[in-house]
């Protein structure tokens, strides 16, 4: 796909944020959805269309002025961005602070600046309050851009200073006719509803998934840790394999099974089930579960899971992890 191809879910809503009169766009801009649907190649292209000194009628990037090349080659002064820095799990306020000396100094060119935080909800209430100054009294011509899942993880002054663009989940065969066009899963005979279901319906994560090894990853994690509820193989031994995995792919579908039971023993229709292709074994472990300690465990997993900027030892939590999911099971 070029850079100037809009994914076929989210036309509707570049054809409404109005791009085609920058004179005319709001600086402060809160780009809120799902991972997985293509929010980030969004953000590019908006953030390429506001540097642009030459758009077209529809106010898509020319790709082909000054400010493009030097955008497309990580080198437009009008441009900046603020990322996690290594070993961090907030975006600082200094980090804020420096970002706003940069946005009050002169253009390269005769266009927007743009200032875009791709984890906007990881900024502390300091760095939140300091943008927020900028935000009450933005420079001319800057918008500021902030990536998000939910427009709520961020400071309700922050939202209501700027304009909140929704990014959708492509309708279920709008999703499948993408993947489709995209020969993804055609040369692997893959069931694309099976793999929509596993990706909480977000195609880029289909795709990404069977570019690389997680799809195969994933049939391993559930395959031991299953193995382990059923009693058939030791929490330590399958730590032990579990720890040559990322602990994020492993604490994910861990936490997506756990959440698979608890559905199931709360007697909601498989239609809410994710891991539709271990249906029958989900079944087979549901009646001799204990759902309180389902709830502790999914609790921990998703405090784990949130956890992935700190530094784990991955054996040790996943023998914990592991012994507490035994645990779950009740002696008949």
């Amino acid at each position: 796909m070029s850079s100037q191809e809009i994914y076929p879910w989210f036309k509707t809503v570049w054809s409404s944020i109005g791009i085609e009169q920058k004179d005319k766009f709001h600086h402060g801009i809160i780009l809120s959805g799902v991972p997985g649907i293509g929010r980030q190649h969004f953000a590019e292209q908006l953030i390429e269309s506001l540097l642009c000194i030459d758009n077209r009628g529809n106010g898509k990037a020319c790709l082909q002025c000054r400010a493009c090349e030097l955008y497309a080659a990580d080198a437009n002064a009008d441009y900046k961005t603020i990322l996690l820095e290594e070993g961090k799990t907030q975006i600082s306020v200094d980090q804020i602070r420096n970002s706003i000396s940069w946005v009050n100094t002169s253009h390269q060119f005769n266009a927007k600046k743009v200032l875009f935080i791709p984890q906007a909800n990881l900024m502390t209430v300091q760095a939140s309050n300091s943008l927020l100054k900028t935000l009450e009294e933005p420079p001319a011509d800057c918008v500021i851009i902030l990536l998000v899942e939910h427009a709520e993880s961020l400071l309700p002054t922050i939202r209501s200073r700027c304009r909140i663009v929704s990014l959708p989940v492509p309708e279920r065969q709008q999703a499948k006719n993408w993947l489709v066009e995209q020969n993804i899963a055609n040369e692997l005979s893959l069931d694309l509803e099976l793999l929509l279901d596993i990706c909480n319906h977000a195609p880029l994560k289909v795709r990404d998934m069977l570019a690389g090894e997680e799809y195969q990853q994933r049939q391993k994690i559930l395959k031991e840790i299953l193995a382990v509820g059923m009693e058939a193989d030791d929490p330590i031994l399958v730590a032990k394999n579990l720890d040559k995995l990322d602990l994020q792919t492993v604490l994910f579908w861990f936490y997506a099974l756990v959440m698979d039971l608890i559905r199931l023993k709360s007697r909601l229709r498989d239609d809410f089930i994710t891991n539709k292709d271990y249906l029958q074994q989900l079944y087979q472990l549901n009646d001799s579960l204990n759902l309180i300690l389902l709830y502790q465990l999914y609790g921990e997993l998703n405090l784990y899971f949130r956890q992935k900027n700190r530094q784990l030892n991955q054996q040790l939590l996943l023998e914990s992890l592991l012994i507490r999911w035994r645990n779950c099971v009740i002696v008949l």
